[in-house]
């Protein structure tokens, strides 16, 4: 732990580590190390990309140091979360401006398995952090709530109960995302709520890198990988679309899809219900073109330091609190992305 504490205060001597020394410009660069700890990433690492929220792009620097301690077998991520490619390049433009965060996260380089079952995504935790030094936060905070004249959907502050929540990766949910999925928090914060396109080659007819570590400490791999016959394929997603009509009115409404409660994990793809399978001895997340996308919920134990600490609890709504459609649970035998079963 002291040798973590020291790393922690030269980095504070570097003011918001903005004049600290870079090693390696990732400006733009797709990922290519297969390394699963993070301690082999220790480094300092900076891009420099375009805003391009506006006509006239504007220059953002990002910084990431990634620090390694002995004594505590952790590593530690500062960063900006400014990642190394370009932000707002959609055709779209989000309503909020990036802006440089800075972020402290401890990730273990030696995850395991939390014997007590897996743990459920929330908006009370960011989801991981990528080798560019931006965040990933899968769980958006908006959802369907219940009116006198129906279903009506927001898309903020509906906290972490909510169900029937939006899929922002959707077109119905109306999220404005940019060519890498991701867009910005109020506070200009630059995160991922899809695949994060950009920092792996795609498509390929290599085994994909890895380019993250969720909040567990299990690293995120790219879409493709090695199968038992040899073959390099994409790793499929074992979450289908359940049921086939919607209500007549209420929640939840619109196409299937739209909600990540319109989901259910029934195990024909490659991958577990938190979106992961082991290759060759180590555990990995895998990132899907499908829903969830990269991480449906945490095989291990989330370090606290993904925790919103200070972030303020939204204002219950009045509206009464909309109810699951049996129709659109999963049997039983199945597990959804709360880790519970919904039957």
């Amino acid at each position: 732990m002291k040798n973590l504490l020291t790393l922690l205060c030269i980095v504070c001597a570097c003011i918001g580590f903005i004049s600290c020394d870079c090693d390696q410009d990732i400006s733009y660069q797709v990922f290519t190390r297969t390394d699963p700890r993070c301690s082999n990433y220790q480094g300092k690492y900076c891009s420099h990309i375009q805003d391009q929220t506006i006509a006239t792009p504007t220059p953002l620097e990002g910084k990431l140091i990634i620090m390694y301690s002995v004594d505590t077998d952790t590593c530690g991520f500062v960063t900006n979360g400014i990642p190394n490619h370009d932000v707002n390049d959609g055709s779209k433009k989000f309503p909020n401006t990036p802006a440089p965060i800075n972020g402290l996260f401890t990730i273990t380089n030696t995850p395991t398995t939390d014997p007590a079952g897996p743990t459920a995504l929330s908006t009370d935790r960011y989801t991981a952090i990528l080798l560019n030094g931006a965040i990933v936060d899968l769980v958006s905070d908006g959802c369907c709530v219940e009116g006198t004249d129906g279903g009506t959907d927001k898309q903020v502050g509906c906290g972490s109960s909510a169900i029937w929540r939006l899929n922002p990766m959707n077109p119905a949910a109306k999220f404005t995302t940019d060519t890498h999925n991701a867009h910005c928090q109020e506070t200009g914060l630059y995160h991922y709520h899809g695949s994060p396109i950009g920092v792996y080659e795609y498509p390929s007819t290599k085994v994909s890198p890895v380019i993250g570590f969720a909040a567990d400490g299990f690293p995120i791999h790219g879409p493709y990988f090695e199968d038992d016959k040899g073959v390099i394929r994409e790793a499929i997603s074992s979450y289908k679309l359940a049921g086939k009509d919607r209500p007549s009115s209420g929640c939840p409404f619109g196409e299937l899809g739209k909600y990540i409660d319109d989901y259910c994990y029934d195990g024909h793809g490659d991958l577990d219900r938190c979106n992961g399978m082991v290759v060759k001895g180590q555990y990995y997340y895998f990132v899907t073109n499908e829903y969830p996308y990269m991480i449906g919920c945490f095989t291990g134990k989330p370090d606290p330091s993904f925790d919103r600490k200070g972030t303020p609890t939204p204002t219950p709504s009045t509206r009464p609190t909309p109810t699951p459609r049996k129709s659109y649970d999963c049997t039983s035998t199945q597990w959804d992305r709360r880790g519970k079963n919904r039957m």
